[in-house]
């Protein structure tokens, strides 16, 4: 019986010497009944290879977003947390050209953390860089758990088929300005977005959620969005 393939965005470790995954994302892909198939965050990755190979793409959390590819300078300011640190500028463009592919060719896609903010600087929306220092907000989002907020008439409540769920949240950054076609469907007590999605008409399968749905597979509410994607409907690979 064929499983579907699903590809994972590994990131470095140990001076770019090593690659790393997290093998939660690993888990809860099989748990889901998918193959995962980790794809190296190598500059001259050719995407499109890789994508011919793959049933479904999962982009995985990981730093920050260089604020000049969302047209903003960084903050002068020290956020709460601790210095900013910035997405290796190789695994930077493995990841653009990956994410700019994988929608161009309407890839199931399921974007976590940082992959929730690289899907929305690609279809040119923007960032907070800091929400503590931007924003009036004082709910704990960096290790946290928090409820979220989905709305009723998105895919994500279809998914889940609840209005408010408890998520796994570690991020100090969120999404702004939603880019191009972006609909929001899950907010944070504090109205931080926490998840977006493209409309069917626009692509097949497209959910970025803020949180990690990857560390509490044992709740099925996130287990249901890897099934949701091993499932996805399959349109066309390049």
């Amino acid at each position: 019986m064929y499983k579907p393939i699903i590809g994972i965005n590994a990131s470095f470790a140990y001076n770019r010497k090593y690659i790393k995954l997290s093998r939660a994302y690993c888990e809860a892909i099989i748990r889901a009944g998918g193959v995962p198939l980790i794809i190296p965050p190598i500059s001259s990755l050719n995407a499109e290879s890789y994508l011919r190979k793959i049933d479904g793409l999962v982009f995985t959390g990981g730093a920050d977003i260089p604020p000049r590819l969302y047209g903003e300078r960084p903050l002068k300011v020290k956020d709460k947390y601790g210095i900013i640190k910035l997405i290796v500028p190789e695994k930077m463009k493995s990841d653009l050209a990956l994410m700019k592919s994988a929608l161009e060719h309407k890839i199931p896609l399921l974007a976590i953390c940082y992959g929730i903010q690289l899907l929305n600087v690609v279809l040119k929306g923007t960032l907070f860089q800091d929400i503590a220092a931007q924003t009036k907000s004082t709910l704990k989002h960096l290790w946290a758990h928090h409820p979220v907020y989905i709305s009723e008439d998105s895919l994500l409540y279809r998914i889940v088929g609840k209005s408010k769920i408890k998520v796994h949240s570690s991020h100090h950054q969120a999404i702004k300005t939603p880019g191009k076609g972006l609909v929001i469907n899950a907010r944070a007590p504090d109205t931080t977005i926490d998840g977006v999605e493209l409309p069917r008409n626009k692509h097949p399968f497209c959910l970025g959620v803020q949180w990690h749905p990857e560390v509490t597979i044992e709740d099925k509410d996130h287990l249901k969005l890897f099934r949701a994607l091993v499932t996805a409907p399959k349109i066309r690979r390049p």
